[in-house]
Formats: C-alpha cells, structure tokens, sequence
C-alpha cells in the first residue's frame, strides 16, 4: 500500500507542476491566438451563404407545381426556418476562463503522470534523474507528439 501512495502522490506533483506550467505557456502563447480567432468567428455571424439559390438556373424549377399537397399549406414562420443555435455554456472572459482552463490543465497532467508512472513502475522504476528525465520525454513523445 505504500508503493500505491507514493505513486499516486508523485503523480499528484508532477501533474500539477506540468499543469501550471502547461497553463502559464498557454497563457501567453495560445490564449492570444485563441482570442484573436473568436474576434474573427464573431465578425462573420452576420455573412451567410445560400447555395441553393445561386446554383438554381432553371426558373421553372424554383416554382412549386400546382398539383403538390405541400403548395397548400402556408408557409412556415422565420423562426422555424432558422433556429437559433443553442452555443452551450462557456465560462466568461478574463479570471474565470483562466481558471477553468488551469483546472483542466493541471487534471489533464495528474492523468498523464499516474499513466508514465504506473508505466515506470512496471518496468522497474526510476533510479536515478536521468532516467526521470527519459521517461518524460517518453511521454511527451507519445502524449504530444505522436498524436500531433
């Protein structure tokens, strides 16, 4: 029981170590780029694309015929034509999406440590810092780079 504690607990500190530094790197290099890309998005809510009536050339064919059954009902109001979409709940700018996104980060580098150290143990351990060293870059290749 007292391989499971250490092990849990040295998975506990790196992960937040790697979150918080995961975090504070996000923070200025990721998060300007992030924002500056919502500006972007929210500046073309306005510009839509209908397709279908540009690539429509037969007149005719836009004109419904008068023996179909759909030609008699009135037609359906703007607001069942077009939803809203429904975004979902996102944190508000500023402290809180930091937080949240440190949350995130620093859960997301406890799941990855308690992987590479249950891994470590498994194969014998780590002895010494150099071997420490090893295995981080280990998992950083398989956690970063290969899906990358």
């Amino acid at each position: 029981m007292n391989l499971f504690r250490n092990v849990v607990f040295v998975a506990a500190i790196a992960g937040l170590v790697a979150g918080v530094v995961l975090a504070c790197m996000q923070a200025y290099a990721t998060v300007p780029l992030i924002l500056k890309a919502e500006v972007y998005e929210k500046a073309g809510d306005g510009h839509h694309h209908d397709h279908a009536a540009s690539t429509n050339n037969n007149a005719t064919s836009s004109a419904a015929p008068a023996d179909n059954a759909m030609s008699s009902a009135a037609p359906a109001p703007a607001e069942a034509a077009a939803p809203a979409e429904d975004e979902g709940w996102a944190p508000a700018d500023g402290v809180e999406r930091f937080a949240f996104n440190v949350v995130a980060n620093i859960v997301t580098g406890i799941g990855f440590a308690l992987i590479l150290v249950a891994a470590s143990e498994f194969a014998g351990g780590i002895g010494n810092w150099r071997q420490g060293v090893f295995w981080g870059l280990a998992g950083f290749a398989v956690f970063t780079l290969a899906p990358g």
